[in-house]
């Protein structure tokens, strides 16, 4: 990143001086203020290329292909006109007013048909591609939520993903650091994240893509993520909701897991019966906390006892909550059945 900002302080430095020297060199056709210009065209060309680089690096290669190809082919009309033209005034004027016309009508239409056309055309450079690959949405970014969201597989192999996935270095490193964290729940989390990622890399290993690079100039994740799926063009995969509404007014297409399985979860009524892993203790005495397939918190009552278990419960009731769906539930009548008798009492 320095090293960056190095070379573009060296660029407005050069233009100076190169303006300069045609100060120097002609100091009647150029005024005393040209080498302050020509630094200015060089700030105003690296404002460009910060901005263009956040958002669309394609479209900034793109403008400075056709600007080279502009002034490519100014300096040869410009050769080619000396060439035929031997009257010395004549050619001076040819150079100083009808070249810096051509040269930017010619400059303008390099740029503009590069930037339309970029997309419809293969050119190929060293490092520059400026193809487009794969599906219309350039493939799917998923976050470290998605990724501990043990539905994302079910939801890969379904056909809903039909694109490659693409995830970024530092929400490997990420989900690291959470399955290295001291609590316990987010430990579990983060391990079970790790693993889910192995598993999509061994069974779908040709459309899975990790992608290099941290982004040292922001700070929080959120926006990295957001810079990639820009970057990439690719959609963001993810379970946080906040997350998905920045991204929305990024303008960068989302697929919210949650609000995606809110729209088909299990039908669930009360009174039903099913069977459910009670993973933690719930908020009041005596209650365990469990989750179903589609990621909906079931409260068990009178289940503390039955942590790391898997229990028989009935739905008591149903609450709708902005985040979602909780199921209230108690043990069911088949739990109580096939529960151990209590010992008798010895006379």
């Amino acid at each position: 990143m320095y090293l960056l900002w190095v070379t573009r302080i060296f660029f407005v430095l050069l233009a100076y001086l190169v303006g300069l020297g045609i100060k120097e060199a002609m100091p009647e056709e150029v005024g005393a203020s040209y080498p302050f210009l020509m630094a200015a065209l060089a700030v105003s060309l690296v404002i460009l290329e910060i901005v263009f680089q956040r958002h669309y690096l394609r479209t900034l290669v793109a403008f400075f292909l056709g600007l080279l190809v502009g002034v490519g082919i100014t300096f040869v009309i410009g050769a080619l006109l000396k060439l035929l033209i031997a009257e010395p005034e004549l050619q001076a004027y040819v150079s100083s007013r009808i070249v810096p016309i051509a040269g930017l009508f010619f400059t303008y239409l390099c740029v503009t048909i590069v930037l339309q056309t970029k997309d419809q055309f293969r050119f190929i450079l060293p490092y520059v591609d400026f193809s487009k690959q794969g599906p219309p949405t350039g493939g799917y970014l998923l976050d470290t939520s998605a990724i501990i969201d043990g539905r994302i597989i079910e939801i890969h192999d379904s056909g809903v993903l039909n694109g490659s996935i693409i995830i970024p270095e530092f929400i490997v490193h990420e989900l690291q650091e959470v399955a290295d964290s001291a609590d316990r729940i987010k430990r579990e989390r983060g391990r079970r994240g790790l693993d889910l990622l192995k598993r999509l890399q061994e069974n779908h290993a040709s459309e899975i893509v990790v992608r290099p690079g941290n982004y040292p100039d922001i700070p929080d994740v959120d926006g990295k993520l957001i810079r990639v799926a820009q970057e990439t063009d690719t959609r963001l995969v993810t379970t946080d909701s906040n997350l998905a509404r920045v991204a929305r007014v990024e303008n960068v297409g989302v697929i919210d897991i949650r609000d995606l399985v809110c729209r088909l979860h299990l039908v669930i009524n009360v009174g039903d019966e099913f069977a459910v892993e009670l993973v933690r203790a719930g908020e009041a005495a005596g209650q365990a906390v469990g989750f179903l397939e589609d990621d909906t918190m079931v409260v068990v009552e009178n289940a503390a006892a039955h942590i790391g278990t898997t229990m028989d419960v009935g739905v008591a009731r149903i609450l709708h909550t902005a985040g979602g769906r909780m199921v209230f539930a108690k043990p069911s009548h088949r739990q109580n059945n096939t529960a151990d008798p209590a010992p008798k009492e010895k006379d």
